[in-house]
C-alpha cells in the first residue's frame, strides 16, 4: 500500500505546472544603456574631485611639517 501512496504523491508533483506565465515577452523598443557622455562625464567629475581632495591632503600636511618644524625650534 505505501508504494502505492508515494507513486501517487509523485505523480500527483509531476504532473502539476510549476511556472504560469501571466503576460507573453515583449521585446524592448529601445535598449536601456547609460549613454558613453554621461560615464565620461561622471569618470571626469570623479577623478576631479579625488585630485583636487589629494591636493588638500598634501598641501594640509606640508603645512603641519613645517608647523611642527617651527615648535620644535621655539622649544629649543
Amino acid at each position: 500500500m505505501l508504494p502505492m501512496v508515494e507513486k501517487a504523491k509523485l505523480d500527483e508533483f509531476s504532473s502539476t505546472q510549476s511556472l504560469y506565465i501571466i503576460d507573453q515577452a515583449i521585446p524592448a523598443e529601445k535598449k536601456d544603456k547609460p549613454h558613453r557622455s554621461v560615464i565620461i562625464v561622471g569618470a571626469f567629475g570623479g577623478s576631479f574631485i579625488l585630485a583636487v581632495l589629494l591636493v588638500l591632503f598634501i598641501n594640509s600636511l606640508k603645512l603641519f611639517i613645517i608647523r611642527i618644524k617651527k615648535f620644535n625650534k621655539s622649544i629649543e
